[in-house]
């Protein structure tokens, strides 16, 4: 049996900690920075009262 590892990132990014995780695939296209990067942006994104927040159209 194939056994996968468990990738945990952890980024601190002002008072805010992202723990990420990821199991790697074979057909993966993204690395994990750009894996963190989409979900900071997509978190930003749902908080009207953040100050980085980004109106999406």
């Amino acid at each position: 049996m194939d056994k996968k590892q468990t990738i945990t990132i952890e980024r601190k990014i002002g008072k805010i900690t992202y723990l990420v995780q990821a199991l790697p695939s074979e057909k993966a296209t993204d690395t994990i920075h750009k894996k963190i990067e989409k979900l900071i942006v997509k978190d930003l994104q749902k908080k009207p009262g953040n100050p980085g927040f980004l109106a999406s159209e």
